[in-house]
């Protein structure tokens, strides 16, 4: 028996697909990348704003129009947990809709095709309690997640609706896991949730990230760890410390801002004041010199005058951040911010991204050219041509979002293998650079 799976959407629903495999393969299925050799066809959904949406149904419908008799279709994860209903009448070719938290009776659901099981909900939210078997689909990193759903209700946002409130996974059970992880070779732990930083709160009535990361420092071995979704409120003086002095964690973090101006901010429902964000990034920059910080922009939310939008754009110019990813807003079913008045016209909203990619793609570039000549750690992730070049990725890059490096080297490198580079070329996002043995 095969499989074919389409995982899409975040980090995440990434882990929750592994675990979807791994429950196939301890089943006897094998996987195939070829979906017309298959005799389960599998979407892993996205339903967080309209563009991951129509991407989600349009995937689904290719398979609909691949499929032969014999092979089923099975679509889960969150457009299943936000539209199932209206999936289910539409698509009567599925033959299985289920959301996240119904990955724990996949068994069961397998066993059962029928139509008592065409459409399956349940209570948002998936954490893997049961230590259901996942899949090894990269042999370098692992997406670990530490807690699911979201307590944070921005205006903007689906995501308490699609994954439910904030849960966290207890912290044995994370180590338990990055311990299994690293017994089969993987060298980089990404730790993520929606809110990496809000880690505890709900289980022990306060934040344990910084426990968690001391806890995982002690685990033995050759490996880093990078911190994903880490939201400006809630990272503290102890935190900072622990990412400047814990050898495990990468000097890397990403925080998702959305936006810096006072009034989108509140509009936004964001905690923090546009001047306690810019604080911590700037203690951040302060005590920790060499940090990459990762960020995410909205433009074109409702009401956003043009004066607010620069303002947004002179922050970016004179903040410059490592690394910025942005997109337009969405007008989501459901949200607050669907129903405010003063929508953003859909052209203005691309010309404010193209605009903030175009000053970013600057800033990138004179950021990248002054590595040239700096010796940078580095994670290979893969050979490429001849016998001394690979691909790789610096301490400053999380996979999929980021750059990669073409690493030369005399002597052959291994998957995972953190070494230090000497940076020697570059472009907007990429570098180059030669492996060096010291």
């Amino acid at each position: 028996m095969k499989y074919f799976i389409l995982s899409l959407g975040c980090t995440k629903n990434q882990a929750d697909s592994e675990v979807i495999m791994g429950i196939l393969e301890s089943k006897g299925y094998v996987r195939s990348l070829n979906p017309e050799e298959c005799d389960l066809l599998i979407v892993n959904t996205c339903g967080f704003i309209s563009a991951a949406v129509e991407e989600s149904v349009e995937e689904i419908l290719n398979l609909v129009h691949l499929k032969k008799p014999g092979q089923k279709i099975l679509v889960a994860g969150c457009l299943v947990q936000r539209e199932g209903k209206e999936l289910a009448k539409h698509l009567p070719e599925v033959d299985l809709f289920f959301t996240p938290r119904e990955i724990n009776n996949l068994d069961k659901l397998l066993a059962d095709f029928g139509e008592n099981n065409k459409l399956v909900l349940s209570e948002p939210g998936f954490l893997n309690l049961e230590k259901k078997p996942r899949a090894k689909i990269n042999e370098v990193y692992r997406y670990i997640k530490i807690a699911d759903g979201c307590d944070n209700r921005c205006t903007y946002c689906t995501i308490p609706a699609i994954r439910g409130k904030y849960t966290s996974r207890p912290l044995n059970d994370i180590l338990e896991e990055i311990r299994d992880t690293l017994k089969q070779g993987i060298k980089e732990i990404i730790l993520v949730a929606q809110d990496t930083t809000a880690y505890g709160i709900d289980l022990y009535g306060e934040f344990k990230l910084v426990e968690l990361l001391r806890k995982i420092a002690k685990i033995k071995g050759n490996f880093w760890v990078r911190l994903m979704y880490l939201y400006p409120d809630k990272i503290t003086p102890e935190l900072i410390n622990e990412i400047k002095e814990n050898p495990r964690v990468i000097k890397y973090v990403d925080v998702p801002l959305q936006h810096i101006h006072p009034e989108i901010l509140k509009k936004m429902g964001r905690k923090g004041s546009s001047e306690e964000i810019i604080s911590t990034l700037e203690k951040l920059r302060k005590e920790i010199p060499d940090i990459t910080i990762r960020t995410t922009f909205i433009v074109g939310f409702p009401g956003e005058t043009e004066e607010q939008f620069n303002y947004l754009l002179d922050f970016v110019k004179k903040f410059k951040f490592n690394r910025l990813g942005a997109f337009p807003y969405y007008r989501e079913k459901g949200t607050p911010a669907a129903k405010m008045k003063d929508q953003i016209p859909k052209k203005v909203k691309e010309q404010r991204y193209e605009k903030l990619m175009e000053v970013q793609q600057e800033i990138s570039l004179n950021l990248n050219k002054g590595l040239v000549g700096k010796k940078i750690p580095a994670i290979v992730e893969k050979k490429i041509r001849g016998e001394n070049l690979y691909l790789g990725r610096t301490y400053m890059d999380a996979p999929e979002i980021d750059g990669i490096i073409e690493i030369k080297a005399e002597k052959r490198l291994k998957k995972g293998q953190i070494i230090n580079v000497l940076i020697t070329d570059y472009d907007v996002y990429d570098l180059k650079g030669e492996f060096i043995n010291d």
